[in-house]
């Protein structure tokens, strides 16, 4: 296989499932190269630093370049890079993108992009099929289902492992224990989740526990013009367990590396994920509970449409007027038995969504020709105008979502 070279950012992406995604790729593209090299920039080098990372690139003339990390964006180092690049060659290495979900709030830097890769090869790598539909309705180029990847050696199904932390915890058999990992924000829904699941215990005089495991954030939801001040949503979610009895049945366990989460992974019966962010381009922390063989009831939103093994189950969303979840089955998903079959489930999340299924794939995306870079579509530049000139680009007057955010994202429902 021809030379690869991987880049990624120099400094620790704030999002724990960036940190991994980015560690778990390169760890692909070795093994799907025996010549693969990682190189380093930041978001905040300056100019004579990336002039000299282009010239250790030039030198060490890679056949392909690979961008792996949402941060920084690739034209902060390609402005610099191409240039330098042609001075003493006629054609400039393939380039291959990883898109994370947040490529739809970086449209002014990839319209910088256009004239700087225009009649160069590349290949834009998503990570769920319909993360594919979208990004498909603003490049003109092919793109490529690249699905994001989990360690095996870090996330597996383990039965003794399972008893012994149930155990632990004083779990019987038949009891179900239902666990959530990733932000705890506005944008996962986690609102929602507490009452839910504090309505339904307390309706049925259960036991049952949910188990809450990552930080608070206020990032809000900028696509609905939903800010938050510092601490409002933490206090918001302390709030609603305020009013209920049983509030000790959630049990928020904060930051937990993946020793341990793979353990409560285990012991867990169901993970729930009500996510219907922007950005939910694929759901790591899923993959996660999937090669831990834990079954998920989650929305059927964006990437999490890709993990439909048989005993997951799946809410419906909506997007008009504004973003909202059919809850009429939860209940029902809630009351289900534990009882399925968990290491097959292990196993077909093994054979789509480990590293060595994600090292596959992208053999095959650099054995394929690239295409040129055409253009961005109509589409990328009238939601680049909106973004531009409008304060709420997604929004129409009554502040409902618009027709624009409709067809951007109806591959998501």
């Amino acid at each position: 296989m021809s030379k690869i070279l991987c880049l990624y950012s120099n400094k620790t992406s704030s999002w724990i499932s960036c940190q991994k995604i980015v560690a778990n790729l390169w760890q692909s593209y070795t093994l799907a190269s025996n010549d693969a090299h990682q190189l380093h920039f930041g978001p905040e080098q300056k100019s004579q630093d990336l002039i000299s990372l282009a010239q250790e690139i030039v030198d060490l003339a890679p056949d392909t370049i690979s961008f792996i990390d949402h941060r920084p964006h690739p034209y902060d180092l390609l402005q610099y890079l191409i240039p330098l690049w042609m001075k003493n060659h006629s054609t400039f290495p393939e380039l291959i993108f990883h898109v994370y979900g947040d490529f739809t709030l970086s449209y002014h830097k990839w319209s910088a992009m256009k004239h700087l890769i225009k009649g160069i090869k590349v290949k834009f790598c998503v990570a769920s099929t319909a993360q594919r539909a979208l990004i498909q309705k603003l490049i003109l180029n092919d793109i490529h289902h690249v699905p994001f990847a989990v360690n095996p050696q870090d996330f597996f199904y383990d039965e003794k492992l399972r008893e012994k932390t149930r155990k632990e915890l004083n779990l019987s058999k038949d009891e179900n224990l239902y666990i959530f990992t990733g932000r705890l924000s506005y944008q996962k829904n986690i609102h929602l989740l507490v009452e839910r699941f504090l309505s339904h215990v307390e309706s049925k005089n259960s036991s049952e526990k949910l188990l809450i495991f990552g930080h608070f954030d206020d990032l809000g939801d900028s696509f609905s013009d939903y800010q938050a001040l510092t601490g409002h949503y933490y206090h918001q979610v302390n709030d609603i367990l305020k009013k209920h009895s049983r509030r000790d049945q959630v049990i928020f366990k904060g930051m937990a590396d993946s020793k341990k989460l793979n353990e409560y992974y285990n012991a867990s019966d169901f993970f729930i994920n009500l996510s219907t962010h922007n950005d939910e381009d694929f759901g790591m922390s899923v993959a996660e509970a999937s090669h831990c063989g834990l079954s998920s009831i989650m929305t059927s939103w964006g990437g999490l449409k890709d993990f439909n093994f048989t005993p997951n189950k799946y809410l419906g969303v909506s997007i008009s007027p504004r973003k909202s979840i059919d809850l009429s089955l939860l209940e029902t998903y809630l009351d289900q038995s534990n009882n399925y079959d968990r290491k097959k489930l292990s196993q077909e999340a093994l054979d789509k969504f480990s590293i060595q299924a994600s090292a596959e794939r992208i053999k095959e995306v650099v054995k394929t020709s690239g295409t040129v870079f055409e253009d961005f579509t109509d589409l990328f530049y009238r939601i680049h105008r909106n973004v531009l000139y409008t304060k709420k680009p997604y929004l129409n007057i009554d502040d409902q979502l618009n027709s624009l955010y409709r067809e951007l994202y109806v591959s998501y429902l």
